[in-house]
């Protein structure tokens, strides 16, 4: 009877996970950065930290050029420069307090509209990072995934906005351009994670039901095995 009913089981689980492999992919967007990452795990940090000395400085990497740095690459769009800014740049050259708040950090500027591709390594399912821009109150932000999702943010200058998501399937790379606002030849980011989704609770279920058919199995090898009196 139990042999049949792990059976029975086991059929049920493999339907479920059939179901389960054919759901389309999703992702969830974060603008808390603390809530981002209490839903993401093994995150590696980039802060542009020492890129630029000293403070007050800047490194002009030319138009449409690339940074690759902690394992993944920020290429400035084809009318942008990249830059990498000192925490005190701007205050320095225009009395402008003009930054992201955690020191050094990278930047598409000169060119409008400005936009910056951030290619990943492999597995990355978690990314966030701070961002801001020189327009107010009107200005928007357009992020569009390796996977299709795209997603348009306000981020207004004078402040700093946290943008992160979390995803079902890998993400191999994005791209973030300035689509709304007057002032559209600015795009600063800063402090980009990127790690691991936390499996929900629904993927979990799956793990589970994988599970259960091979816990029959060993169970009923188990009885097998059991010498006769």
């Amino acid at each position: 009877m139990r042999i049949r009913l792990c059976m029975g089981m086991g059929l049920a689980c493999f339907v479920f996970m059939a179901t389960a492999g054919r759901s389309e992919a999703s992702i969830v967007t974060y603008s808390d950065r603390a809530a981002f990452q209490a839903h993401a795990v093994g995150l590696s940090t980039i802060d542009f930290q020492g890129l630029a000395t000293p403070s007050t400085a800047f490194i002009n990497y030319g138009q449409g050029a690339s940074l690759s740095t902690g394992g993944v690459t920020f290429t400035a769009n084809g009318s942008s420069d990249l830059f990498a800014n000192g925490a005190d740049t701007y205050q320095a050259q225009y009395g402008s307090p003009f930054n992201l708040g955690e020191g050094d950090f990278l930047q598409a500027g000169n060119g409008s509209p400005a936009g910056l591709s951030i290619a990943l390594p492999g597995g990355v399912t978690a990314l966030g990072f701070l961002l801001e821009t020189f327009d107010s109150p009107t200005s928007g932000v357009t992020i569009t995934l390796s996977t299709g999702d795209v997603v348009t943010i306000a981020a207004p200058a004078g402040g700093v906005t946290f943008f992160g998501f979390t995803s079902t399937v890998a993400v191999t790379a994005l791209s973030a351009e300035i689509t709304a606002g007057d002032r559209m030849d600015t795009l600063s980011i800063d402090t980009v994670q990127y790690g691991a989704a936390v499996p929900e609770p629904a993927g979990l279920a799956l793990l589970a039901s994988g599970v259960l058919p091979i816990a029959c199995l060993v169970l009923r090898g188990r009885r097998a095995l059991r010498p006769v009196a």
